[in-house]
């Protein structure tokens, strides 16, 4: 909960500055604090919207491409620690590296010295010793930035100040399936928002499974919020791609040469009008160094890609890409254009040579309206959760399995039988059926089984799957067996 409160007060003390100064940036020296951001807000369940919105608004600044890109650096890389020999003397903290900070951070652990970093007896040295260090990279990067200034002013380069037109900017709102799932948490003791840590004490696990106002474990509800923003979470990794991938195309677009989403140094070659009844589109062609990694393919005929030129963030649909020949045709709507041309914006095409980055797609879209009316009948409808999926959620045995699963291991070859007659007699429980597709019919076992089996299980045609395993809601132990017997099928 530290982790979680201390990570919330950093992001609404940079929120707060925003407002106040919309043109802020937050500077950092190579990717972990952009990776730990991201992190921390899935991990926590938290200022997921406002981390998403930073980077989309590129409020995150890495100086590392400026580096790399303007200076020829004697050293063995372009670490922090090596750059700023070049504008800042020597460190004087005993901890000098991220892998000594995590060393002194162990020594802490097992010391018995305090939790407050400062001199003994009151405050811990290996503590002070880590935020001297932390510290230090803090004062680093800001002296870093300021001698890249200087050196820009020294050749002569123009300033190209960050600081925007103030205009105002609306706060960051969660998808509505956040936003469901962050009540839920709230809901939570604070102990309990987030998950125990693997030593926790007996005392708090047993502490979460008490039931809550919902009827639902404390365990089990702040799974369900968990849940509820998977696909928002599984469709981030991609975004999250695609913002890194729109940053190397602005910084340092040679770094996609070996990206497979993303096509660089690609050159116009020529295009054609091709009108339609409602509208037309003109088709553009270029050409790219078919050397490349390339993953992206796209023929006559098949489904169309949408790539983005950062340049002018211009998203066009691919409607060919040839990998072998380097060549590539995008699809410019004549309506798109004249809207760009309509909002002031760049309407020609970049000639090149110019990367292009793969748009990410948004397949969970229909998945997630179904899920959303679920979960708010189930959250302000009033609308139970049904109970198969709490008596799976709470992993409560089902008794009559345990007789079930003795049987079994006394006579498998009854199984069918059996297992007839157990379904047949607790015709409540829902079963999950498990198996692989294109098998041509259910396996001899089940075909001994009664009529009504195969209309419970759907088994219209043999075109249908085969399942390999039947399982009951209960806790995993229980049903071991009778899955291990169905799965030999």
């Amino acid at each position: 909960m530290e982790e979680k409160r201390a990570f919330e007060g950093f992001v609404d003390w940079v929120e707060e500055r925003r407002r106040r100064h919309p043109g802020l940036h937050v500077y950092h020296y190579a990717s972990y604090e952009k990776a730990a951001m991201r992190r921390l807000s899935q991990q926590h369940s938290t200022r997921e919207a406002v981390i998403d919105d930073w980077l989309r608004s590129d409020l995150l600044c890495d100086l590392l491409p400026v580096v790399t890109r303007s200076i020829v650096l004697g050293e063995g890389s372009y670490s922090i620690k090596k750059v700023e020999g070049l504008y800042m003397g020597p460190r004087g903290a005993d901890v000098t590296n991220a892998g000594d900070s995590v060393v002194a951070y162990l020594h802490w652990q097992s010391s018995g010295e305090p939790p407050l970093p400062g001199a003994a007896p009151e405050g811990s040295p290996r503590l002070q010793a880590i935020e001297d260090y932390n510290r230090d990279d803090c004062v680093s990067t800001v002296l870093l930035h300021d001698w890249l200034l200087v050196l820009r002013r020294a050749q002569g380069l123009p300033d190209q100040p960050l600081e925007q037109a103030e205009e105002e900017r609306p706060d960051a709102e969660p998808w509505p399936l956040e936003a469901l799932s962050a009540r839920l948490i709230a809901e939570l003791p604070e102990q309990l928002q987030s998950d125990p840590a693997a030593n926790a004490p007996e005392a708090d696990l047993l502490d979460q499974e008490r039931l809550g106002p919902r009827g639902l474990s404390w365990r089990v509800q702040r799974l369900l919020a968990q849940l509820l923003p998977f696909h928002h979470r599984e469709a981030k990794v991609a975004w999250w791609a695609y913002f890194d991938r729109r940053g190397k195309a602005l910084q340092s677009p040679e770094e996609l040469d070996a990206d497979g989403e993303a096509i660089n140094g690609v050159v116009w070659q020529g295009s054609e009008s091709v009108p339609s009844a409602r509208t037309g589109a003109d088709l553009h062609t270029f050409a790219f160094d078919p050397s490349q990694t390339l993953k992206l393919h796209v023929a006559h005929g098949d489904g169309s890609i949408k790539l983005e030129i950062p340049e002018t963030g211009q998203k066009l649909q691919a409607v060919v890409i040839d990998g072998e020949q380097g060549t590539l045709t995008l699809k410019y709507p004549w309506s798109t254009r004249d809207k760009r041309q309509a909002a002031g914006q760049a309407v020609e095409l970049p000639k090149g040579p110019i990367p292009l980055i793969k748009v990410p797609e948004d397949i969970s879209e229909l998945l997630r309206d179904s899920l959303l009316a679920q979960a708010e009948s189930w959250v302000d409808g009033g609308k139970p959760i049904p109970a198969a999926i709490v008596h799976l959620l709470e992993r409560r045995a089902i008794e009559p399995l345990i007789s079930l699963n003795h049987a079994l291991a006394a006579d498998p070859s009854a199984l069918p039988a059996h297992l007839a007659a157990f379904l047949a007699s607790h015709s409540n429980l829902t079963l999950a059926l498990q198996g692989p597709p294109a098998r041509a019919k259910p396996p001899s076992p089940l075909r001994s089984l009664p009529s009504w089996w195969s209309a419970v299980c759907g088994w219209r045609s043999a075109r249908t799957a085969t399942p390999r395993s039947t399982t009951c809601c209960s806790r995993p132990t229980a049903p071991a067996q009778a899955v291990a017997s169905a799965s030999r099928w």
